[in-house]
């Protein structure tokens, strides 16, 4: 369990690098014109991706500023996704950093939606898995502990889980925060961890580690850590 939950914090640390970090650090805001100050390199991509948008952000303690680069969204079946790159003079065809995916029956939200959730190597394919998973936990009264029943039992009986049971059942949904692949064989065998708020302390954060094996998906671990 602890190597697990040092993993979590590694690429959790990663994934908070994203413009969706804490409000209390990082105001972030999209554009899709030109404004007065915005530097030469974020007008000029602007003017090259006309389909796409920037994320402006503002760190507050500090006062500097980050331009990520939105490319246009895309949709694969029910799912809208947009890779996000940040500008960089010195590195002008710099590899997406990070992608955003939501699920939509109808049209695609915009950038700026607080539908989208940042994801670390994950397919569509598996988002939309994933998020299927996570809908059954609340489908029914016993449908959170029946899914969860391969959990060890310290984990199972815990606090925090019983919170989030509670949260889950009230809210209808699972409040998850961001996504990674963690491994991946031959895509055969895979697992994933997905972090989910903690309802009660906007300091903590809930983690599940679920796993993909032949098509087959489970929910197999379960932690904490602080944001």
């Amino acid at each position: 369990m602890r190597t697990f939950a040092l993993l979590v914090i590694c690429v959790m640390a990663l994934l908070a690098r994203s413009a969706l970090a804490d409000q209390v650090i990082e105001e972030c805001r999209v554009i899709r014109a030109a404004q007065e100050g915005v530097p030469t390199p974020v007008r000029s991509y602007m003017q090259e991706h006309r389909n796409g948008a920037v994320r402006a952000c503002t760190q507050v303690d500090f006062g500097t500023k980050t331009y990520y680069g939105l490319a246009p969204i895309i949709r694969v079946d029910d799912v809208c996704s947009f890779a996000q790159t940040q500008i960089n003079p010195e590195i002008p065809k710099a590899p997406a950093e990070l992608r955003f995916m939501a699920r939509a029956k109808g049209i695609c939200p915009r950038h700026e939606s607080e539908q989208y959730i940042p994801v670390h190597k994950l397919s569509e394919k598996d988002f939309a898995a994933i998020m299927d998973l996570l809908h059954q936990l609340s489908a029914s009264d016993d449908a959170f502990s029946s899914a969860l029943t391969r959990l060890p039992a310290e984990q199972r009986n815990s606090s925090d889980l019983a919170e989030l049971e509670k949260f889950v059942k009230h809210a209808g949904y699972v409040p998850v925060v961001r996504m990674a692949q963690m491994e991946s064989f031959l895509g055969l065998r895979s697992s994933f961890d997905v972090e989910v708020n903690a309802p009660r302390d906007k300091s903590r954060f809930y983690v599940f580690r679920i796993q993909k094996l032949f098509g087959h998906w489970k929910i197999v671990e379960f932690g904490s850590g602080n944001a």
